[in-house]
């Protein structure tokens, strides 16, 4: 992974060597759906417009908590792309992107609720009360079992757990211009190379300074 980071941050550096004066600053929030981890959340990003075909966007998003198995769950991630844009008039423009993504995750106690992790068996996102695997270790707490990878940065306390994992993003994303700024929507794969992979959707308004 620190390979990974390392090659999309050199990436996405690169594209301010092409800086111009057409220099323009955006930022805006939305929504965010992660359809691995089935949950909507808030997001909040910012846009530099380097010259007619490079963009520098940095956002961060929160996904609403859920209570399932047994645990309140929670997630976050941080983004930082660049986006080249492949068509742009008076309406509206597209633009491709690829860069960073980083995903927390947080588990804490809540006997409150009892369900089952969204997900396939094996995958990042998913619980199974089966035998320890071998790239996996079972969380044993009273009557309750989750599988966690090993490879995840985990750290632990007596209620609760919490993790992250990187990885790459690939997407597609539009902008309908408005007076004031624009409207977006982006789809994109997150967390390529990491445990944390996933298809997730993006949309907002983004005001223009």
């Amino acid at each position: 992974m620190k390979a990974i980071s390392k090659i999309s941050m050199l990436l996405f550096a690169s594209v301010f060597l092409f800086t111009d004066s057409n220099a323009q600053i955006s930022a805006g929030a939305g929504i965010i759906y992660g359809f691995e981890i089935e949950r909507i959340g808030i997001r909040a990003d910012g846009v530099y417009t380097i010259n007619d075909d490079w963009r520098a966007a940095a956002d961060f998003g929160y996904y609403f908590p859920e209570s399932e198995f047994g645990f309140k769950i929670s997630w976050w991630e941080l983004n930082v792309n660049a986006h080249y844009i492949f068509l742009d008039n008076d309406e509206f423009s597209v633009y491709g992107l690829a860069g960073l993504n980083y995903l927390n995750f947080n588990f804490s106690e809540d006997d409150n609720s009892q369900g089952l992790l969204p997900g396939n068996s094996g995958d990042f996102f998913s619980q199974t009360a089966g035998k320890e695997t071998d790239d996996s270790f079972v969380l044993d707490h009273t009557d309750r079992q989750m599988h966690v990878p090993t490879d995840s940065f985990l750290t632990f306390s007596t209620f609760e757990y919490s993790g992250s994992e990187t990885g790459l993003n690939v997407g597609v994303g539009g902008e309908f211009k408005l007076s004031f700024g624009s409207a977006f929507a982006e789809i994109k794969y997150a967390g390529i190379g990491g445990n944390a992979d996933q298809l997730a959707f993006g949309a907002g308004v983004r005001y223009h300074f």
